[in-house]
């Protein structure tokens, strides 16, 4: 018998990130919450568009990732809004 693996490789939307957490460490210890940060999109990665960040992440999460999550920095707490895209395209953001 084949083994089955349960792993996915899944494209992100992040809406929310305050720019002074906009880097590489704070994209893979948040991608954490789910597994692995594969990598970011070149938008994300070079700033050249600040509004919403992308990033191909490796999950064993079953089910469709579509939230707002809660990050403490220091003090403050931020929540970023976070949808999985469905075939490359992530219609609950047609709107950005």
């Amino acid at each position: 018998p084949q083994a089955i693996s349960q792993q996915r490789l899944v494209w992100l939307r992040c809406i929310g990130v305050p720019l002074h957490l906009w880097n590489l460490n704070f994209f893979t210890r948040f991608a954490e919450r789910w597994e692995l940060l594969i990598s970011m999109d070149a938008s994300t990665s070079s700033h050249s568009s600040l509004a919403v960040a992308r990033m191909l992440i490796l999950t064993t999460h079953p089910k469709t990732i579509d939230g707002t999550l809660p990050v403490r920095w220091r003090l403050e707490e931020f929540f970023i809004r976070v949808c999985e895209e469905r075939s490359g395209v992530d219609y609950a953001f047609d709107w950005l």
